[in-house]
């Protein structure tokens, strides 16, 4: 990368690597963080809704393992069923195509100086501003994939606003990983608004929703 750089900016081009391996190591830091954030999402959701008194309608399932039983058999008819070949394979393969597509784009996208970033972040401000709100559908309205992609889709504005903002958060050098919980805080009070709302408006129509309980 100094090579590259050096052939058009000269003596700058060290002090321009530097700055740029650590936005770019930043970033990944972030990508990698993600991955692991369902849980911490997940927490804060139920902790702000608890604060706000709204703990009657967080009701977490726990996790089921899919194949207890017989593992081969279960697997074996899993993977040769109908909606398995029609359906879900397909889907799998397309998205693991897009990602990888995604991925040369962002690693090309790291050769530009100082922009190669925010140009990355923008593209995929929508897909990164719905991750924060990921465990209000997944843990609350129980959301499907095909469920979750519906809905990226018909709000794809508010979460590319959304993953606008938090760009500006997560460009923050050797700050962002501590800022991130707070995104997800945004994301939760967020959510509990458009959820008392709904609520009212049900309300209204039908009556006083009665309170979900655990089983």
């Amino acid at each position: 990368m100094t090579m590259v750089y050096s052939l058009f900016l000269g003596p700058i081009a060290i002090a321009l690597v530097i700055v740029q391996v650590i936005l770019v190591s930043n970033y990944l830091a972030l990508m990698d963080t993600r991955r692991d954030t369902d849980k911490l999402g997940a927490l804060v959701l139920g902790n702000v809704f608890t604060t706000l008194n709204l703990n009657q309608f967080v009701v977490f399932t726990q996790t089921i393992n899919i194949f207890q039983g017989d593992t081969n058999i279960r697997l074996w008819r899993r993977i040769t069923s109908a909606e398995f070949l029609v359906d879900t394979l397909p889907n799998f393969l397309i998205d693991r195509s897009i990602e990888i597509l995604d991925y040369i784009f962002i690693v090309a996208c790291f050769f530009i100086p100082f922009f190669g970033i925010t140009i990355v972040q923008l593209i995929f401000a929508g897909q990164n501003g719905f991750a924060y709100f990921q465990p209000y559908f997944k843990e609350l309205r129980k959301m499907d994939e095909k469920e979750l992609r519906k809905v990226y889709y018909q709000n794809y504005s508010k979460w590319y606003l959304y993953g606008v903002a938090c760009a500006v958060i997560e460009s923050l050098p050797f700050l962002s990983g501590y800022l991130q919980p707070s995104l997800f805080v945004g994301a939760s009070l967020w959510s509990a608004r458009e959820l008392k709302e709904e609520v009212k408006l049900r309300t209204k129509k039908f009556g006083p929703i009665q309170p979900q309980e655990s089983t």
